[in-house]
């Protein structure tokens, strides 16, 4: 536009020192003097036209930015009706019109760090600031041979990428293809990130820990039960040697006592022996699986529970 202006003034420029002489008596001070005052208009004009575009553009990207925010919102929040008002579209949140997509909840960080990030991932993405971090939406990539082939994989592949671009806890939902189901999607993500315990820098979905994401959805409940469960225990002078003995046995893929010996640096009978004294204490057995979920319930529950 700028460039427009200069060339419209040179030509008027040209004009007016064209017509100067011919007009008789007219020196070459004064066409001086008038070039310098047509340029001097000429300046001042360029820097206004130049502010007013510069202001248009941010103007229009923040309006542009407040419809994706609206649009955002209505999607999360379930709003349909406002959604379809605001002529949504996945195109209107820079989202393939065709799914899959996952939503993600992340407990804190920056939209356009996270958008950068999903991109140098090949992933596109819409992020909305909340009070607790950042929620968003994620295409999934593709394609895939296979329907069930593409969300799994697809869902690694985001999984992977915000895995590492988060610096705390992150939830993933479920794949899901309508826009309008984001609502649900973003309450499972959530789910998701609450079962992992505050502090913790990873990102995960609902099949990560499918027991501590029930305590997850009902953490009063779970902890009053986990009291309940626990208590004996907690309540024992031991009661750290206890329990971190009884947690790492909870997550051993092979309830190896040798193994945890290992980890906890003591010989293979101590463990036994604190387990056994948990069994005793909490009047559960280890080989009885209801007991079991119990006790690995109680622990998640506390692990999880509002410091």
């Amino acid at each position: 536009m700028g460039h427009a202006f200069l060339i419209g003034y040179r030509l008027v420029a040209d004009a007016l020192i064209d017509r100067a002489k011919r007009r008789p008596g007219t020196t070459m001070d004064d066409i001086a003097q008038t070039s310098m005052a047509v340029w001097s208009l000429l300046d001042a004009a360029s820097r206004t036209v130049n502010d007013v575009y510069r202001d248009t553009l941010v103007g229009l990207a923040r309006a542009d930015e407040l419809q994706r925010l609206l649009l955002l919102d209505a999607l999360l929040t379930g709003k349909t009706a406002d959604w379809a008002m605001l002529g949504g579209t996945a195109a209107s949140l820079g989202l393939p019109e065709q799914g899959p997509y996952v939503c993600v909840v992340v407990d804190h960080g920056d939209v356009a760090a996270m958008e950068q990030a999903m991109l140098r991932g090949g992933l596109r993405s819409a992020w909305r600031p909340r009070p607790d971090g950042l929620a968003g939406i994620v295409a999934l990539p593709g394609p895939f041979p296979a329907p069930g082939r593409a969300h799994a994989c697809g869902l690694a592949a985001v999984l992977d990428v915000v895995g590492t671009a988060v610096t705390g806890r992150a939830g993933l939902s479920p794949a899901y293809t309508p826009l309008r189901e984001s609502a649900d999607a973003l309450r499972l993500a959530t789910l998701a990130r609450a079962s992992l315990p505050v502090g913790t820098h990873r990102a995960v979905t609902l099949d990560h820990d499918p027991a501590a994401a029930l305590v997850a959805a009902g953490p009063d409940l779970a902890l009053r039960m986990a009291l309940t469960v626990l208590d004996p225990v907690l309540a024992a002078p031991d009661r750290k040697d206890l329990m971190e003995t009884l947690t790492a046995w909870l997550d051993s893929d092979t309830g190896s006592t040798t193994e945890i010996a290992e980890i906890l640096y003591c010989h293979r009978n101590t463990v036994r022996n604190r387990l056994d004294r948990v069994s005793r204490l909490t009047g559960r057995s280890l080989l009885r699986p209801a007991d079991v979920a119990a006790l690995y319930a109680g622990v998640r529950a506390l692990e999880l529970r509002p410091r």
